[in-house]
């Protein structure tokens, strides 16, 4: 529980941090290279002159430009004014910043120029006005409400996924250590869709503003690619997180018999296992691999007959008196192992608690129908409402192919089994409720 907790918490800061980074843009000059595109504001004069040319049918004035910046950076907390014979930066903070051409020209002449110049001012804008006048409204003013809507819609999208990153920590901790453990990266991969979303929205609002009617040269600013980023580190936290350490895929696998050697391993003297027993020595020995780097665990905790047919010593207590693997928990470090694993964890089970593992094995899907004995069952009757010991049926489905568990603690009263009658050769049929 804690690696993935670790891990989920890792990149909600990373993702917080590159959507904080999408949204700060252009602020102010210091953040001024962290744009979401550009456009040299000469190049884009020129651009809407020829439009207007070609739309009006008659020719204009060229839109005056000589106190306009280079370049006009656009970013989602601002625009910025870019000189470069001066290397002068003016930004001005708006969030997000959704003024028209015109609008955004009568700003950067305000700040360049200062209000007591309102006359220059209005015959620069008015040059301007001229050109838009005699472009196409369709062509430029409808792009440009769209370009608002979706810049607004992006800034409102990149916050919701930051929310849902502050609070995805909090989520795996109450998440992680029980049975709803997928549950855990919902607000991870929403977030990553808000932001992918977000970017989407904002490449699109490039696309609809000068940049789609004006061949500009400019592409996507490193805004965007950071949010971008950020969103396929949310979409790792999810993926990796789930094929991580603490998932049963990546524990030790058992393909064949042979690969622990069933037929070489069968003593002297003593029958051959049968078929159902095979598969059984396979789900005990993929929980006795799961389990052995745990403090003071070794083939003594493995309290099955067939331990022996594993290459172990024979376990010669009398059958039916020991689930097959008890461990006393001294450290606590087979109940992390367990939550890890998505087991449900009682309140009650902690450092010093005695676990009483059964395993039940099969090559198919999980609900298919398994045995318990009344002797497993007396166990579990045992054991149930006692804080000290925790009887748990350890469910290990497709052994063979690509080996899973469930858990199922204090088994006769776990909403998650349905209990079949008692039939003629005293064993119990059980099955997991789908």
């Amino acid at each position: 529980m804690k690696g993935s907790w670790l891990w989920i918490t890792g990149f909600a800061v990373l993702s917080i941090a590159a959507n904080v980074v999408f949204l700060i843009s252009c602020m102010s000059p210091a953040t001024k290279n962290i744009c979401l595109y550009r456009v040299n504001v000469t190049l884009l004069a020129d651009g809407l002159h020829r439009l207007a040319v070609v739309d009006g049918g008659n020719e204009t004035d060229f839109p005056l430009t000589d106190e306009l910046p280079t370049y006009w950076y656009w970013g989602m907390s601002g625009m910025c004014d870019v000189f470069e014979t001066t290397g002068e930066t003016n930004c001005r903070r708006a969030f997000p910043p959704t003024k028209n051409v015109l609008g955004t020209l009568e700003d950067s002449l305000t700040d360049r120029l200062g209000n007591d110049q309102g006359r220059r001012i209005n015959e620069i804008v008015s040059s301007w006005n001229a050109t838009l006048s005699n472009i196409s409204p369709g062509r430029l003013a409808a792009n440009e409400a769209r370009v608002a809507a979706r810049t607004k819609a992006s800034a409102a999208l990149v916050i919701i996924a930051i929310v849902l990153d502050a609070i995805s920590p909090f989520l795996a901790l109450c998440l992680l250590g029980g049975s709803k453990k997928r549950h855990s990266y919902v607000a991870p991969f929403l977030s990553s869709l808000m932001a992918i979303v977000a970017g989407a929205l904002a490449v699109l609002s490039m696309r609809d503003g000068v940049h789609g009617i004006l061949d500009t040269s400019e592409h996507g600013g490193p805004a965007i690619i950071i949010l971008f980023v950020g969103a396929a580190l949310r979409l790792l936290s999810c993926g990796g997180a789930s094929k991580g350490p603490d998932t049963p895929s990546n524990r030790p696998r058992l393909n064949t018999n042979e690969e622990i050697g069933l037929d070489s391993k069968t003593p002297p003297g003593h029958p051959k296992l049968t078929r159902n027993e095979e598969i059984g020595l396979q789900g005990e020995h993929y929980i006795h691999s799961w389990l052995r780097d745990l403090p003071g665990w070794s083939y003594k905790n493995w309290t099955s007959h067939l331990r022996f047919y594993a290459d172990h010593p024979e376990f010669k207590e009398r059958p039916g008196q020991h689930a097959d693997f008890t461990y006393e928990d001294h450290q606590g470090q087979l109940l992390q192992e367990l939550a890890d694993a998505g087991a449900e964890i009682s309140p009650d089970w902690r450092a010093g608690t005695t676990y009483h593992l059964e395993v039940k094995t099969t090559p198919a899907g999980c609900g298919t129908t398994f045995l318990v004995s009344r002797n497993q069952v007396r166990l579990m009757q045992d054991y149930s409402g006692d804080p000290r010991n925790a009887y748990i049926l350890v469910r290990i489905f497709q052994i063979g192919r690509n080996p899973a568990m469930e858990f199922f603690p204090d088994p006769l009263s776990h909403p998650g089994l349905v209990w079949g009658p008692l039939n003629d050769n005293g064993d119990y049929p059980v099955h997991t409720r789908s």
